[in-house]
């Protein structure tokens, strides 16, 4: 891993055994250890490290900080399950349909609960039972939430937060998929009679489709690979119908790069393009950066998926087609017009003053980068 340096090196060491629960030795160069944790914490696997590493490795001053974080972490990690418990428990009392979602599943795959750090509770509802959302979480002193598309998201102090999802996505630069088959192909928990368990083929696809959603916005950090690799390793998994949605997702090529990424990180060696990739996601952070390179990237596959499904048509019908997306897309992101389809008109005309008025700057820097895009295509034919 020649691209890696030192600190970078010995974290995916510790990551890799920990996961495997293999030993870790000391390591074996010099460390700049502030540098060695600001990189697990900048990609949200500190709880990983300080559980998996030895104390005696570290220097005196950071090995009680070590202690103190996973003494403080234990405590709100038993306050947030007692909190969910709570939640839980008025969600079935109140008929509400749900299911966990990423974190709160994926935390059950680890060699240690402890070791996935979480900073909420991602719950996917029945969105028809929203008021008696509102009324159990007001119930629980709650102040009101704050609604981002296609959540509701609830803070509590001192670190309690619950989004409650209408639907998984919503509209990111024309990635909407429709995951609305989840509910179908989910199981009935067997003591909670409201609690659904997403399959591990659609937990799979959310993870993915999650993860293309950060790439596209600013990047993506390595929890996303560790969780990936642990969904691999220890699920079941129905690869048919995995292939089939992605797809339809147009996610061929990205779900097969990570497949393999997180398959070799853990369990091979990584090539030349690999470790570029991995030093690039080490750099994000979890859930990426918007530094002009990661602006750039997202120009250019918001492009590369317009080319797919339009070829290369002038920038007017690209910005267009960005606008006035097809009914089906628009379906997926407001779903009250699933049922309700005389409101298209208006939520067309509400599209058009979001983004083809309000976000008139954003559309034109984004026509300026497609234009150079183009020309770069151009030069390299």
């Amino acid at each position: 891993m020649k691209n890696l340096t030192n600190e970078s090196r010995y974290l995916l060491y510790v990551i890799r055994s920990a996961v495997k629960q293999q030993k870790i030795d000391p390591p074996s160069e010099a460390l700049d250890w502030d540098e060695f944790f600001a990189l697990s914490k900048k990609n949200e696997i500190f709880s990983l490290v300080t559980t998996a590493l030895p104390t005696e490795y570290l220097p005196r001053d950071l090995a009680q900080k070590f202690d103190n974080f996973t003494k403080s972490e234990m405590v709100r990690i038993i306050a947030m399950n007692n909190e969910l418990s709570t939640v839980e428990k008025l969600l079935n009392e109140h008929g509400v349909k749900y299911m966990l979602l990423k974190g709160s599943v994926i935390r059950n795959l680890y060699p240690k609960q402890l070791m996935r750090q979480m900073s909420d509770v991602d719950i996917l509802y029945d969105v028809a039972k929203r008021g008696d959302v509102f009324e159990i979480m007001d119930s629980l002193d709650y102040p009101k939430p704050f609604e981002s598309g296609n959540s509701d998201d609830f803070h509590k102090k001192p670190y309690y937060t619950f989004e409650f999802h209408n639907r998984l996505f919503k509209d990111s630069y024309g990635f909407c998929p429709d995951f609305g088959f989840v509910w179908d192909r989910a199981t009935v928990s067997d003591d909670k009679p409201c609690c659904l368990k997403m399959s591990n083929s659609d937990l799979y696809l959310h993870n993915i489709a999650h993860m293309y959603k950060h790439y596209m916005i600013g990047g993506f950090g390595v929890r996303f690979l560790i969780d990936t690799y642990l969904i691999l390793k220890k699920c079941s998994l129905d690869f048919d119908f995995i292939n089939q949605k992605i797809e339809e997702m147009k996610l061929t090529d990205f779900e097969s790069t990570i497949r393999h990424l997180s398959l070799d990180l853990f369990d091979s060696e990584l090539n030349e393009n690999q470790e570029e990739l991995i030093c690039k996601i080490l750099s994000d952070g979890v859930f990426g950066s918007l530094d002009s390179d990661n602006s750039t990237r997202n120009i250019e596959e918001i492009y590369h998926r317009f080319t797919q499904d339009n070829g290369r048509g002038n920038l007017f019908k690209y910005i267009l087609k960005r606008i006035f997306i097809s009914p089906s897309r628009l379906k997926a992101i407001y779903p009250e017009l699933n049922s309700k389809k005389y409101l298209f008109l208006y939520y067309y005309i509400k599209r058009f003053f979001d983004k083809g008025i309000h976000g008139a700057k954003k559309i034109a820097d984004e026509a300026k980068q497609i234009k150079q895009i183009k020309n770069k295509d151009i030069e390299e034919k």
